[in-house]
């Protein structure tokens, strides 16, 4: 990689189409370098926002010490006129031990804009300096409308990933099990399994297992799992799972009540395994009769 950065550089400096100079920042940032960082320096002046928030991601992956030098032009660029510039800036100096009060004021302006896109990405470097946590949620419930469904997907994303939950983050999960999207569902159905202080959230993993998702309704089993010893609704859900029309939700549930020793649902399995369409769900159904205790004919 470190023997490309000369081709890169000069890459840079030549006219070539926006998103080829937009990958050439970023795979600069991955040959650290005194050279590699003028020529990045340089390139946060180029015409286009998407190049130069590249450059100032690339100087992020470079850091402190080798990037030391860059921290004049990102500071410059903390006034740039596109937020997705001005947050990658701030994200880049956050490595370079610049005081946060010189930072969260640029990330607050964006996380609290009109642009969605850079309201996300402004939420996420806003959480890494350590903001207060109820800012960045926020910032996140209010993109969530947007059309852009990758937009939707990222912030989705950036709230699932807290770890751990805050209840706050749960309420505005929730607020999504209806997107038309099924990985945002799913993501948010996934997450809730670690909400109301790493119990769970029951009542919406009980909900998710008729959504018209099969995935979604696949990570509703998975969650599930984990309450299966603190609720007695979820072994008559999961004998329920088993004549899902998905067969990835019926094995799932077959593996799910046999690492719940669920005994009640024996009878329930010995019919999955019989009757099945599917081969993998009667093997599973299968294993988890032998797991509780059954001996099944050769």
């Amino acid at each position: 990689m470190l023997a490309l950065a000369p081709l890169l550089a000069v890459f840079l400096a030549v006219p070539a189409p926006v998103q080829a100079r937009a990958d050439a920042a970023l795979k600069l940032g991955q040959s650290p370098s005194a050279a590699s960082v003028r020529s990045l320096v340089r390139t946060l002046a180029d015409p286009q926002p998407v190049v130069r928030a590249s450059a100032a991601r690339a100087l992020y992956a470079i850091g402190d010490p080798l990037a030391r030098s860059a921290e004049p032009a990102l500071r410059k660029a903390l006034a740039d006129k596109d937020p997705s510039v001005r947050i990658a800036a701030a994200y880049a100096l956050s490595t370079l031990d610049v005081p946060l009060s010189d930072l969260t004021p640029v990330v607050g302006a964006v996380m609290n804009g009109s642009h969605n896109a850079a309201r996300v990405a402004a939420a996420d470097v806003w959480l890494a300096l350590d903001g207060p946590v109820p800012d960045a949620l926020a910032a996140l419930a209010g993109v969530l409308q947007d059309p852009d469904v990758v937009v939707r997907r990222a912030a989705v994303s950036l709230l699932a990933d807290m770890d751990p939950l805050p209840d706050e983050a749960s309420a505005v999960l929730r607020s999504v099990l209806d997107d038309a999207d099924a990985e945002i569902r799913a993501t948010a159905t996934a997450a809730l399994t670690r909400g109301r202080h790493g119990g769970g959230d029951l009542p919406t993993l009980l909900t998710a297992l008729h959504d018209t998702d099969g995935f979604v309704r696949d990570t509703a089993v998975d969650g599930l799992v984990a309450l299966g010893r603190k609720s007695a609704a979820v072994v008559p859900a999961l004998m329920r799972s088993l004549k899902d029309a998905d067969p990835a939700v019926r094995r799932g549930a077959a593996e799910a009540l046999a690492e719940l020793e669920a005994r009640p649902a024996l009878a329930a399995l010995r019919e999955c395994w019989k009757t099945d369409k599917n081969a993998a769900v009667r093997r599973a159904a299968g294993d988890a009769l032998e797991a509780l205790g059954e001996r099944l004919p050769n």
